[in-house]
């Protein structure tokens, strides 16, 4: 079930249930893609979040036709089986300043935790925050941890942490609230690479444990790539 609302006359939203799921992430990502080849210029702009579409026009748009447009499309959505995605390998070394305080906030090891985070497969549901900040879905319950009362000023380019329900990637140093429980040497934004970052909406991630002194073999790279069956 979708809603939309009429945020100005040239932008609409659409909604869904504000919920995280994969379910709702291949609805939105095929609803976007349709929308784009259907207003192929006069839509400037489609940004997603976890539950919502922002669609940003170059004129003043009806809502009512656009949800109607959108309800046709869901109604021929065939599924995520349908849809191209692919996997990408994460090396992480799990060496970050706040994991001895995070396993005993959580009473798990730390090699629990190291397990927990690496063993599962995780959605980019969409970008934000910074360029190049995937906002990832899939975190196990038991490493979900409140975000810090007090922000970091400076969190390193690469590392691995853990905010809320989330985990996620930072890809520039920048002031935040996560917990770091690691550092990935690959590189998640490139502004001089067409495209800047190398995940889509909807494509899967699988972080892999490394030791620091391997660090060093993927300095600068891009993940691996994989054909998500």
């Amino acid at each position: 079930m979708i809603e939309i609302f009429q945020i100005a006359p040239h932008i609409v939203e659409v909604q869904w249930l504000k919920e995280i799921s994969t379910e709702i992430l291949y609805q939105k990502a095929h609803v976007k893609k349709k929308l784009i080849e259907h207003y192929p210029h006069t839509l400037l702009r489609a940004v997603s979040g976890f539950h919502n579409l922002g669609l940003y026009f170059a004129e003043p748009q009806d809502s009512k036709e656009i949800l109607t447009i959108s309800r046709n499309i869901l109604s021929n959505y065939a599924g995520e089986s349908k849809m191209e995605k692919h996997l990408w390998k994460i090396p992480v070394c799990y060496n970050g300043k706040d994991l001895e305080k995070l396993s005993e906030l959580k009473n798990l090891s730390i090699i629990e935790i190291i397990r927990l985070h690496s063993s599962v497969s995780y959605h980019i549901h969409f970008y934000g925050f910074l360029p190049g900040f995937l906002y990832l879905g899939g975190l196990d319950e038991k490493l979900a941890t409140a975000r810090k009362t007090n922000p970091e000023r400076e969190i390193k380019a690469g590392s691995v942490a853990i905010g809320g329900r989330q985990t996620g990637i930072y890809p520039s140093t920048s002031p935040g609230g996560w917990h770091v429980i690691g550092q990935t040497p690959i590189t998640m934004f490139d502004p001089t690479r067409s495209p800047a970052v190398w995940g889509n909406e909807g494509d899967i991630i699988e972080f892999f444990p490394i030791e620091f002194n391997e660090m060093a073999l993927y300095e600068g790279k891009i993940p691996e790539k994989i054909k998500y069956a």
